[in-house]
Order: structure tokens, then C-alpha cells, then sequence
């Protein structure tokens, strides 16, 4: 199955497109055994709230609306030089609203602001422009998916620089890394460990722990913490993938609903003291060498039940 890398650093872009013949691997019929409303799953988000950003674990719904996001994100900020501007990216996807908050102070003492900001698409057509700068708020509606670009302006015509500070909310895609981010710190608090895998599992026999025991005992292997990873993200309402590199298995969460693009994570990372931003790297390496994706949401439908 191709991976097409997603236009940033640890997000990938699968082609799900998965032919079921209904003769089902060890891979699709693990999906029953992740449990997302066992009261382990739980105690699992219950830890993860305090290690959000946010400090909730709200699913995809972090994103939706600029309060939640606004004073929780660090903002933006650049000390920018006369005839100069700064600049930052954030993917954002199709009709997001996104709220900015600019503000602007001079390095010395100045008459006017006379500074400017834009967010501009990847051709260079601004979709929010804002002017003469002491501070500003505007929202906008994304028109299409893609990356967008921050410019803080200042004026060649101004003798001294300008400090830009940028608010926003969380894009689409921050909330979904946010998220899955916060049940690897809350499992890293716990202590979970690692326990090594055997082959067998993919050849067709090996012992599954279910999302409660593999709780309990704060430790599992890879096909392990990927289970309990995908409860506790079905719990939230997000999109799990569950991949199955050569010998390996990992998870992976989608950006959005809808949205064909999932931001992986290397479970068996948490116990060495790997950050979370580490393991979302190192869950890219691995990705593109899966030989299988199973979507959990396909499998519900198709009959794919927890068990009790």
C-alpha cells in the first residue's frame, strides 16, 4: 500500500484502500479487543486531562472554536527589523475557522505602529490581512486545505523594529497531535512499561491482553499499547488506524474526521523516557513500511464488536 508523506514533518497520508475478501487476519480481528468504554480506558483520559495543553481531552472538538485554544497555545512572537517580516506555517484544513489576535509594540519609541500581518495560502493569496497594527483580532474561514503562512510586516519606512506577538486557536491537526500526545504523557506518569513481543502473534498465534488487564499491569508490547492507544482514541470519538509493520504493530490517529490523514505514534517508546514529539517521529519511520491499515471505524461496521 503506498504512504504518501503529508506535507509536514511527522504526518502521514495513507491511501486507505484496504480489500476485504472476509478472510480476516489476526490483524483486523484484534480490533475486538479494544475496549473503549471499559472503566480502564476510563482512568487512562481521566490521568491524560492534566497533560494536554488544553487541559481537556475534548477529541477532535479542541479544535473547534478559538477559545479553547486561545492563552493555551504559546504564541507566536518575532522581533522583527525594519524592511523585514517573520513568518510561520500551520496546516490547516478546509473551512476551519480560525480566530488571530495580533499585537504589536516598538523596540523605541514611535509614533505609529505601522505594521501589518497576513496569513496567506501556499500561492501567496492572503485570506486575512490586518493593518496599521497596535493590536487586532479577525477570524477567517479556511477556503481549502493546505499549509498557510504567517507574515509579520515591517515597513522599510519605519526607523525601528517592531515586536509581533500571534494568537490563535488549534488547527485541526495540533488537536489531534495534542491529544494522542496526552494519553503517552499520562502513561509515561504511570510508569508503563515495555514488554517484548513474539513473532508468533504475526504468523496467526499469540496472546492479546485486552485494554483493561494491559492497564492494569502498566506494561504490554507493541500490539499491546497500540490496543489500549486505540481505545482510549475511540473513547474521545477520534479516528484510529492500527498499522502492522514486518514483525511490529502501532497506531495511528487521524487529523480529522473525515480527514485522510493520520499522525502516527511508536507505543513502545513510552517507557524509556522518549518524548512524545519522539515517538510521533519515530511512528513516521516505521509507518510507511506497514504491510496492512486497518481502520477501526470500518471494522465497527462490519461487525467488529469490543468484546464484553
Amino acid at each position: 500500500m503506498a504512504v504518501e508523506l503529508y506535507p509536514s514533518d511527522h504526518i502521514y497520508w495513507p491511501e486507505f484502500a484496504i480489500a476485504y475478501d472476509h478472510k480476516f487476519s489476526g490483524e483486523e480481528a484484534v480490533v475486538t479487543m479494544i475496549k473503549p468504554s471499559s472503566p480502564e480506558v476510563g482512568q487512562l483520559l481521566a490521568k491524560a486531562k492534566s497533560y494536554s495543553s488544553l487541559g481537556s481531552i475534548l477529541g477532535y472538538q479542541c479544535s473547534s472554536g478559538y477559545a479553547w485554544g486561545f492563552g493555551k497555545l504559546p504564541a507566536l512572537t518575532a522581533d522583527v527589523k525594519p524592511g523585514k517580516y517573520g513568518y510561520w506555517s500551520t496546516w490547516y484544513e478546509k473551512n476551519e475557522v480560525v480566530t488571530i489576535d495580533v499585537s504589536v509594540t516598538c523596540s523605541l519609541l514611535c509614533w505609529s505602529y505601522n505594521a501589518s500581518y497576513l496569513l496567506a495560502d501556499a500561492d501567496g493569496n492572503a485570506i486575512l490581512t490586518l493593518t496599521s497594527l497596535g493590536s487586532a483580532k479577525k477570524t477567517v474561514i479556511i477556503p481549502k486545505a493546505g499549509w498557510y503562512y504567517h507574515y509579520a510586516n515591517n515597513p522599510s519606512s519605519n526607523s525601528s523594529n517592531r515586536q509581533f506577538t500571534v494568537k490563535r486557536g488549534m488547527s485541526t491537526s495540533e488537536c489531534a497531535e495534542d491529544q494522542i500526545s496526552a494519553i503517552y504523557l499520562a502513561l509515561q506518569a504511570e510508569n508503563f512499561g515495555y514488554t517484548s513481543v513474539g513473532t508468533s502473534f504475526f504468523s496467526g498465534a499469540q496472546y492479546v491482553k485486552p485494554t483493561d488487564k494491559t492497564w492494569k499491569d502498566k506494561a504490554g508490547n507493541c500490539i499491546d499499547g497500540t490496543i489500549l492507544f486505540a481505545a482510549a482514541l475511540e473513547a474521545m470519538g477520534m479516528e484510529v488506524t492500527l498499522a502492522y509493520p514486518p514483525g511490529h504493530a502501532l497506531v495511528g490517529v487521524g487529523c480529522g474526521k473525515g480527514i485522510p490523514c493520520v499522525i502516527p505514534l511508536e507505543t513502545t517508546s513510552i517507557g524509556n523516557g522518549t518524548a512524545a514529539w519522539e515517538a510521533i517521529s519515530q511512528g513516521i519511520d516505521v509507518w510507511g513500511k506497514s504491510t496492512k491499515y486497518v481502520q477501526v471505524k470500518d471494522q465497527r461496521e462490519m461487525g467488529f464488536a469490543a468484546q464484553p
